[in-house]
């Protein structure tokens, strides 16, 4: 997916107990520095726009228009759809 913005928002429901993170990988499915999910900080919402954080910052600028895949590790959580804004 390429990256048209300069932070990624999430619609999607944890619930009470769920939670979700999302790593930034590179074409071969290596994550990208600072933007693995295991530095992305939890979401733990009900939100049609919640932002994703890695290590409290959203700021995607340094990779608009480069081409990402998405990880995403959840636990009872509905992801509904993800959008770069």
């Amino acid at each position: 997916i390429k990256v048209k913005g300069g932070r990624l928002l999430l619609n999607l429901d944890t619930g009470a107990l769920g939670e979700l993170r999302v790593g930034l990988l590179d074409r071969n499915g290596k994550p990208l520095p600072g933007f693995s999910a295991d530095a992305c900080d939890y979401v733990e919402s009900n939100s049609t726009g919640a932002v994703v954080t890695w290590g409290g910052k959203s700021d995607l600028s340094a990779l608009q228009g480069k081409e990402v895949r998405l990880e995403f590790k959840s636990n009872r959580t509905k992801l509904y759809s993800f959008r770069f804004e």
